[in-house]
């Protein structure tokens, strides 16, 4: 699970959970603001134990998810997103790594 929190100069405004399918381990790998709104890529747990890229969009003001995205490699691999960036026409672009049995790709 991830927790991410939001926190203004005079302290703790809001906390937000997300569990991936699998509810199992969940990872925030990197942040990213795109007009005060924000962006967070990791990996999350899938149902059959294996992991996916993760990419959640926050409202700002009240911490509610309002999107998520995912990736895989294929159905027996392993990817994860390691960081990610807003381009200022708001595009996200993450990187990350995928790994299909003896095979990585980076």
């Amino acid at each position: 699970m991830l927790l991410f929190i939001g926190a203004l100069a005079q302290g703790y405004q809001w906390a937000s959970r997300y569990d991936g399918p699998g509810h199992g381990t969940d990872q925030a790998a990197g942040l990213a603001l795109y007009h005060g709104v924000p962006y967070v890529a990791g990996s999350r747990s899938e149902p059959n134990g294996q992991k996916s890229l993760v990419a959640l969009r926050h409202d700002p003001a009240t911490g509610m998810l309002l999107s998520s995205s995912s990736y895989r490699l294929d159905t027996t691999g392993t990817t994860y997103g390691t960081a990610l960036a807003v381009s200022s026409a708001g595009s996200v672009y993450i990187v990350g790594s995928a790994l299909r049995g003896d095979d990585e790709t980076r």
